[in-house]
């Protein structure tokens, strides 16, 4: 037999079921969406590393072309038609005449949204000699 007292305990225990269970799948939202944000962005990393390195390798082609000659280039928007994100490319050459260098740098740019804009830079400093490229130096730079 049922006691008077126990007339609202089942449905106070599923409503303390229910609110346990909106409270995890709340946080189990928030936590895939923060992996979904993570992943994106390092993706969109990846293709500014990627446009940094073509920007390192025209800058190569630049110096091994015009020896002994300085050169800065920006390159807005490389690929419109493939991404509607806005991309950007710099690349300089500075030869270095006292140790017979050059310095190529390039930073490749992607503008994730209005506040977040990723950003790799590289830096090579190499010694051409007729058809050899010897790299002396590698570095790389994040900033996001």
């Amino acid at each position: 037999m049922k006691h008077p007292k126990d007339k609202g305990s089942i449905y106070i225990t599923v409503m303390i079921i229910l609110a346990v269970l909106l409270m995890l799948l709340t946080m189990l939202m928030i936590i895939t969406t923060k992996d979904i944000r993570t992943t994106h962005l390092y993706s969109q990393g990846i293709r500014a590393y990627y446009l940094a390195h073509s920007g390192l390798a025209q800058g190569l082609a630049y110096a091994k072309s015009n020896p002994e000659e300085n050169q800065t280039e920006v390159i807005e928007n490389p690929f419109p038609a493939q991404y509607p994100a806005y991309h950007r490319l710099e690349w300089q050459v500075e030869y270095n005449k006292d140790e017979d260098n050059y310095i190529i740098t390039a930073t490749g740019y992607y503008h994730y949204n209005k506040k977040i804009t990723i950003q790799r830079r590289l830096e090579a400093i190499v010694r051409i000699e007729d058809d050899l490229v010897e790299i002396l130096s590698w570095r790389q730079k994040y900033k996001e």
